[in-house]
């Protein structure tokens, strides 16, 4: 199992989650990896979005491992080389992910899943999220748009809404989370909380989970989807070369897929400009390596051109160029 906590607000959409794989036990949950990065990017048909999973990780098919991850993948990889819609393409993962289950795992009270699908379709400036489960019984909004919608495809619930209203919806394990803890992140995202403070707070939520629970891994990773700008993520580390982003696995709009795969990073690049508000990596790592007279500094700075992701770091690098209104570092060609 996972937690995962997916946030709306009118300026982004934010997915995280925790980063165990565990395998089921008869004493509980037993943790077998620690840094899988269970969120998939992909683009079709205009939308650009990022899933995240929750449930049955992984199960035998003819003696043969079959991974949820890789299922979901190949699915919207099909989709977005076919640029489909959302409709049919869910439809299809529905339909793809039921289609590489046998009928008696299927029915099997262990067996469940529910997919997080949140993001921006170009012709339409507020974010949308879908919720699709065999988990969910009733809508899981904490609040009531006007732009929703429910299906039910032979026993799996598809949950659909797009408003600028703030909404959490927190699954997976969430028993583990406390009643203060879903207060406190709610109220955050209504009084107008940037992305990189829900990051943090749902990364100590996430931790403080893990501690109640060994199905939830201390190790969480968010995306961030904003109205304007790159899509960014949270996750790095650091050994003696120094900065590696890491990235999700990412479905091309000609269903080629890239990654996951990591990434080296200058530190020295964020001097070269300002922050985005809704920004995570370089936020992530200011915060985490520099004190805290320096961070203020440098997440005050408001003027220079904006300093692009780790997503734009990477556009740079391939393609030579970045997008307007954002430093190249002087390394466009």
């Amino acid at each position: 199992m996972t937690l995962l906590i997916t946030t709306i607000s009118k300026d982004y959409a934010l997915s995280s989650s925790d980063m165990r794989i565990t395998i089921k036990t008869k004493d509980g949950y037993k943790p077998v990896d620690e840094k899988f990065n269970k969120h998939i990017l992909f683009h079709s048909n205009g939308l650009t979005a990022n899933i995240t999973y929750t449930g049955v990780a992984q199960w035998f098919q003819r003696g043969k491992k079959v991974k949820l991850y890789d299922v979901i993948s190949e699915s919207l990889a099909t989709s977005s080389k076919n640029d489909l819609n959302f409709a049919p393409l869910s439809l299809n993962l529905i339909n793809d992910i039921v289609a590489a289950i046998s009928p008696n795992i299927l029915k099997s009270r262990n067996f469940g899943f529910e997919l997080h699908i949140t993001g921006y379709h170009n012709k339409t400036p507020i974010p949308f999220i879908a919720v699709i489960s065999t988990f969910q019984e009733e809508a899981p909004w904490n609040t009531e748009g006007e732009l929703q919608w429910e299906y039910d495809i032979d026993g799996v619930k598809i949950f659909i809404k797009a408003t600028e209203e703030p909404d959490v919806i927190i699954s997976g394990m969430s028993t583990a989370v406390t009643q203060y803890e879903k207060y406190d992140l709610i109220n955050a995202v209504n009084n107008g909380a940037d992305a990189f403070n829900i990051s943090n707070l749902s990364s100590q939520i996430i931790k403080n989970a893990s501690k109640r629970t060994l199905g939830i891994g201390p190790r969480s990773v968010s995306m961030l989807m904003p109205k304007s700008g790159y899509v960014d993520s949270n996750l790095w580390d650091k050994n003696m070369s120094g900065i590696i982003g890491y990235l999700p696995r990412m479905v091309l709009p000609n269903g080629k897929m890239f990654g996951p795969s990591e990434f080296p990073v200058e530190l020295d690049l964020i001097l070269h400009g300002r922050l985005p508000r809704d920004s995570l990596f370089f936020k992530t790592v200011i915060y985490n390596n520099f004190k805290r007279r320096d961070r203020r500094i440098i997440f005050k700075q408001k003027h220079g051109e904006l300093i692009p992701g780790i997503f734009g770091i990477i556009q740079l690098n391939l393609y030579g160029k970045v997008a307007e209104g954002y430093t190249d570092f002087g390394l466009s060609h």
